[in-house]
């Protein structure tokens, strides 16, 4: 469609191109700003607030929104004409994420090949990482700050990301599944890992923790979504 618009004014594609990665730059830029403020107001509200589920309550929301603004920050920075490079997603956003949750972090990229993913995929990994971070606090350490939270990038037999994410804390409640629980947090990581055509499973060693096996070819720039076969 952008290279038919371009054809009928002047046939100047790349200029086009430009022209709409500028603009996508702005729009990014604005979202970034308007959920930064959202988040301001949701942190007013909880230092105001004397009940402690409320203000975990607030506290959730105010790291999710504050998750989607950094990463649309990030976009703005970075541009994604040929994608993002996977390491470097994760290297300026878990210190946003740390920032947000007062809940320290440990990532180790256990691979040298670069792995550039589109958009779309860069937003479901990093609300993935936030959604399981807001949990390792709530359920890991009590809703206290100060816990700390370890990530694994490597990928297995040059088709799959994995992802591992252990908990410092305690996990969650005994006799509590992680492939059934109801939380909310829990639901949009299950979903997000679906959409991506990746799997789930769940482990108690040392540390509780979580791995999730990506399909790299789901990743790239270009790709669609996994389509639902419904349940």
């Amino acid at each position: 469609m952008s290279d038919n618009y371009a054809a009928a004014n002047g046939g100047n594609v790349e200029g086009f191109r430009e022209t709409v990665d500028m603009r996508i730059a702005e729009a990014d830029h604005r979202v970034a700003n308007s959920l930064s403020l959202v988040a301001a107001m949701l942190r007013i509200q909880r230092e105001h607030n004397s009940d402690n589920a409320a203000r975990m309550a607030i506290l959730n929301a105010e790291a999710q929104v504050l998750g989607i603004a950094h990463l649309h920050a990030y976009l703005h920075s970075c541009g994604s004409g040929d994608g993002i490079d996977l390491a470097d997603l994760f290297t300026e956003l878990m210190p946003k994420i740390e920032g947000a949750l007062g809940i320290r972090y440990r990532l180790a990229i256990n691979t040298s090949r670069p792995l550039a993913v589109s958009e779309r995929a860069a937003r479901q990994l990093i609300m993935i990482i936030n959604e399981l971070a807001i949990n390792a606090r709530k359920y890991g350490h009590d809703g206290a700050a100060g816990g700390c939270i370890f990530i694994e990038l490597d990928i297995e037999g040059e088709d799959h990301l994995r992802i591992r994410f252990a908990d410092g804390g305690t996990g969650l409640p005994d006799g509590t599944d992680r492939g059934t629980a109801n939380g909310l947090g829990l639901k949009i990581v299950h979903s997000l890992i679906h959409d991506l055509g990746g799997s789930l499973s769940t482990k108690t060693d040392l540390r509780p923790f979580i791995t999730m096996m990506i399909p790299v070819d789901g990743l790239g720039p270009g790709s669609s979504p996994v389509q639902s076969k419904g349940h």
